[in-house]
């Protein structure tokens, strides 16, 4: 008899184990979500008629991604990266100038940037500006580099 309840103790404490190694996994699994959804998240201090992001010719998924946490539109350069790789869209990124409006996160900012759709901004050049005067009305718009 002796041995049958040693064997029952043996058991009893191989099913503790599973069972709080299986609740440490869900415990991870929810922790990770958690972090993934922060992460994510939008942020704040973006003006409510958005910002304008331009995305270079040839430029690289971790260039734009270190470009827009540096401009506090995304939280996590490396989560955008890590994003850009799951999706295998590194290649599908679109030259082009990209309205970002509060509330969006950084998975909204890489479908806007992967779809193409550009911002789109109206000017007005009075008749008779020359090309200098032009020049200059589309530097204040932030739509010409000035010299």
């Amino acid at each position: 008899m002796p041995k049958q309840s040693s064997g029952k103790g043996a058991a009893r404490l191989l099913v503790s184990i599973i069972l709080l190694l299986i609740g440490l996994i869900i415990l991870a699994a929810v922790g990770g979500l958690a972090v993934f959804v922060y992460i994510d998240g939008p942020m704040k201090g973006i003006p409510e008629d958005g910002t304008l992001f331009t995305v270079g010719n040839g430029e690289s998924g971790a260039g734009i991604a270190r470009r827009l946490e540096e401009g506090g539109l995304i939280r996590s350069e490396l989560a955008f990266e890590a994003l850009l790789r799951i999706r295998n869209q590194q290649s599908s990124l679109k030259a082009g100038t990209y309205r970002i409006e509060p509330g969006m996160r950084s998975r909204d900012i890489l479908e806007l940037i992967v779809s193409g759709k550009q911002a789109l901004v109206r000017v007005t050049i009075p008749e008779g500006y020359t090309v200098r005067q032009t020049a200059e009305v589309l530097a204040q718009g932030h739509l010409l580099l000035s010299r």
